[in-house]
């Protein structure tokens, strides 16, 4: 049995074929390379990457959560964060007393109802302060 080229595995690779192997670009690969990411060797005046320092690499890359996961939770976070902030903008609108103290946002965030407050209600009720002083309060429950 002889031993011929095709027979044997590839044990390293030129840049450009370790670039695509990685789905990189060559730029990217080299700057890998420089950084000490990757570990390239250098034979003459061409440089190659080992099969085994490709695993390698690969091996050393976090894995992330899977993008779906990560924008059903923000997502979600922010819808839940979006009802928050609107429930309290509809008290202070409805509010008498939330729209006689409309000017002060510290005495608005001592009026909020303890249902309606969440992690940085003072900051929303500050910035919609403008908003309160210069909007007219709602008059009948009717629609128009």
């Amino acid at each position: 049995m002889s031993i011929t080229p095709d027979s044997l595995p590839q044990l390293r690779f030129e840049i450009l074929e370790a670039a695509r192997i990685l789905r990189m670009s060559r730029g990217t690969l080299y700057a890998r390379i420089r950084v000490g990411a990757i570990a390239a060797q250098k034979d003459g005046r061409r440089r190659y990457i080992t099969a085994i320092e490709l695993n390698r690499y690969i091996a050393s890359l976090t894995p992330l959560l899977p993008l779906r996961q990560v924008e059903t939770r923000s997502t979600e976070e922010e819808f839940e964060q979006r009802q928050r902030e609107a429930r309290l903008l509809r008290w202070a609108l409805n509010d008498k007393t939330a729209r006689k103290y409309a000017g002060s946002s510290d005495a608005l965030a001592r009026l909020t109802p303890l249902s309606l407050r969440f992690q940085g209600y003072e900051e929303f009720l500050s910035r919609l302060r403008h908003v309160l002083v210069n909007t007219p309060p709602e008059t009948g429950g009717g629609m128009a």
